[in-house]
């Protein structure tokens, strides 16, 4: 599913809920280390590597990466915490 900057998503396969912060337009040019993507317990596949990346700022805490095939949703607005967030987004 195509998101934008900003978008609040939810990832499919560990259920992430977050707002996009970053996308990239492979894996391959994501600045991500190539034994990163092998070190998934969730094996990513050629085309998966192909797809545009995501960075996404979790709800609470932390930061995921997934390609755009991997977000099921696009949610409205919610309440979004993360200490990061005025950092990336103008305060709500």
């Amino acid at each position: 599913m195509k998101a934008y900057l900003g978008d609040f998503v939810r990832t499919g396969k560990h259920g992430h809920r977050g707002r996009v912060i970053i996308k990239h337009h492979n894996a391959f040019l994501s600045n991500t280390d190539e034994d990163w993507f092998k070190a998934q317990s969730i094996s990513i596949t050629e085309e998966e590597m192909k797809e545009p990346w995501y960075s996404i700022l979790c709800q609470g805490a932390g930061s995921v990466m997934v390609n755009e095939s991997d977000i099921v949703e696009i949610m409205k607005s919610y309440k979004f915490e993360n200490s990061y967030a005025d950092f990336y987004f103008k305060p709500e």
